[in-house]
């Protein structure tokens, strides 16, 4: 596993990031909202994300992992290539953020190859206790409903 200094979007651009003033920086978004009115901001470079990994020359691209706080769509919208060329499982966080952002189930799905299926992971309890795992499984996903972390692949 290798750390690029980059993030992914639709286009090459240098972009102001939001990171909130609560203390928790991996809440920071790229889409200026209103959830912390003490922030700061920096700008941070985003790339195509299509054109980033073919440059890597990768022979395989297995999973696909996406918590970009709200920037969920350009994020795939500059993956499309690798998507339809490599066909990775996409685990991504699903956020009220994120359903607004992508307006209706259509044009979410609408941005996997068409074998892919969608489904949100769940645990087996509500609260998660120290060193007590939980067990997780897959539901159906719910364009309108779910949130938190999903899962879209191809079933094999």
């Amino acid at each position: 596993m290798y750390i690029h200094n980059v993030g992914f979007g639709e286009t090459e651009a240098v972009l102001t990031y939001h990171i909130p003033g609560y203390g928790n920086d991996g809440t920071g978004t790229f889409v200026k909202d209103n959830r912390s009115t003490e922030e700061k901001e920096v700008l941070l470079k985003v790339v195509n994300g299509d054109t980033y990994l073919k440059n890597l020359k990768l022979n395989k691209i297995n999973l696909i992992k996406i918590d970009v706080e709200g920037f969920e769509r350009e994020v795939l919208l500059g993956l499309q290539k690798t998507l339809h060329q490599f066909r990775p499982v996409v685990m991504m966080e699903f956020t009220d953020y994120s359903r607004n952002d992508f307006i209706d189930r259509e044009t979410f799905y609408s941005l996997f190859p068409k074998a892919y299926h969608f489904y949100e992971i769940k645990a087996n309890r509500e609260i998660l206790f120290l060193f007590n795992r939980a067990k997780y499984k897959k539901v159906p996903f719910k364009f309108s409903s779910s949130s938190g972390n999903i899962l879209i692949m191809l079933d094999k």
